[in-house]
């Protein structure tokens, strides 16, 4: 079946999909694969902090990991500065304010809400699993003794 515009029904619904739809296939793809990793990594850290430990060890896990928490926090600060930029990136962009102009961004390479988020998204999982390797190291430390 041929349409008037394009020369195959495939090329008629891709060009219909990327009209309509505000963020890339490839982009979506990144995001969601991210969305998914993240997703794992919290309920492997529920899992893992949800295994009883005896009470003499249980303390002693607690100081190291609350000793650990100040690094974790600190590295959290750049991905949360990401994830705030790409909101109001998108704000800007819904109320048509000059956000390349007030950020003082380069004119010619506009940077979308999409682009911080799919950093954000990488960097949050690097974070995830390096505070998922923490937990586990030092909830199985008593298990695996070196």
């Amino acid at each position: 079946m041929e349409s008037f515009h394009f020369p195959s029904r495939d090329a008629a619904l891709s060009h219909l999909d990327k009209s309509h739809s505000p963020i890339r296939t490839k982009d979506a793809v990144f995001l969601m694969f991210f969305a998914g990793l993240l997703s794992m990594i919290v309920f492997l850290i529920i899992v893992i902090i949800c295994l009883p430990l005896q009470r003499a060890v249980q303390f002693k896990a607690v100081r190291e990991f609350l000793a650990s928490l100040y690094t974790f926090r600190f590295l959290m600060i750049p991905i949360l500065v990401m994830l705030a930029a790409a909101l109001c990136i998108k704000l800007f962009m819904k109320y048509k304010i000059n956000y390349i102009f007030i950020m003082d961004l380069d004119p010619h390479r506009k940077i979308t809400h999409i682009q911080l988020l799919r950093v954000a998204g990488l960097f949050f999982a690097i974070w995830g699993f390096c505070l998922m390797g923490q937990i586990f190291a030092i909830k199985f430390k008593s298990v695996f003794p070196h």
